[in-house]
């Protein structure tokens, strides 16, 4: 296999995986839009996450099981639901038996980064490799 093949086979796959990440953020947007926000389920705790990289989660307790749920990063969202001035809007998925944060299916950002490095790395690669696109790829 050639270098220009296996950046080829890695684009592919990197778009693959965009398109089809983006076919499951556009499915929690129609669910959001075809279904009402769940209503009788009480937080049981809250974790506040202290680092940018991770995010903060909330126990619930939905139909007597509880689901641990992402939200969002923002430390004013977290404090007004610890303090019960806002009223987070989840979802529940029967078919899934999940349940979701709004606008939180699959982030946007995931799926807008997935296209991004599906474009940039195999073009990074054909910059850098432009005179041994057709050696071995082992030779890399």
């Amino acid at each position: 296999m050639t270098i220009k093949q296996f950046l080829i086979i890695v684009f592919c796959v990197l778009i693959s995986l965009a398109v089809y990440l983006n076919y499951r953020f556009l499915k929690g947007i129609n669910f959001q839009k075809d279904n009402q926000p769940i209503e009788n389920y009480s937080i049981v705790k809250l974790r506040h996450s202290s680092f940018p990289d991770e995010s903060s989660h909330i126990d619930i307790n939905y139909k007597g099981k509880i689901y641990n749920v992402e939200v969002e990063r923002s430390e004013e969202v977290y404090e007004d639901i610890g303090k019960g001035k806002i009223k987070p809007k989840f979802y529940y998925m029967k078919d899934k038996d999940l349940v979701f944060y709004e606008n939180q299916y699959v982030p946007f950002p995931v799926v807008y980064l997935t296209y991004i490095t599906a474009i940039l790395l195999p073009l990074i690669g054909f910059i850098v490799y432009r005179k041994e696109l057709n050696n071995n790829y082992k030779t890399m």
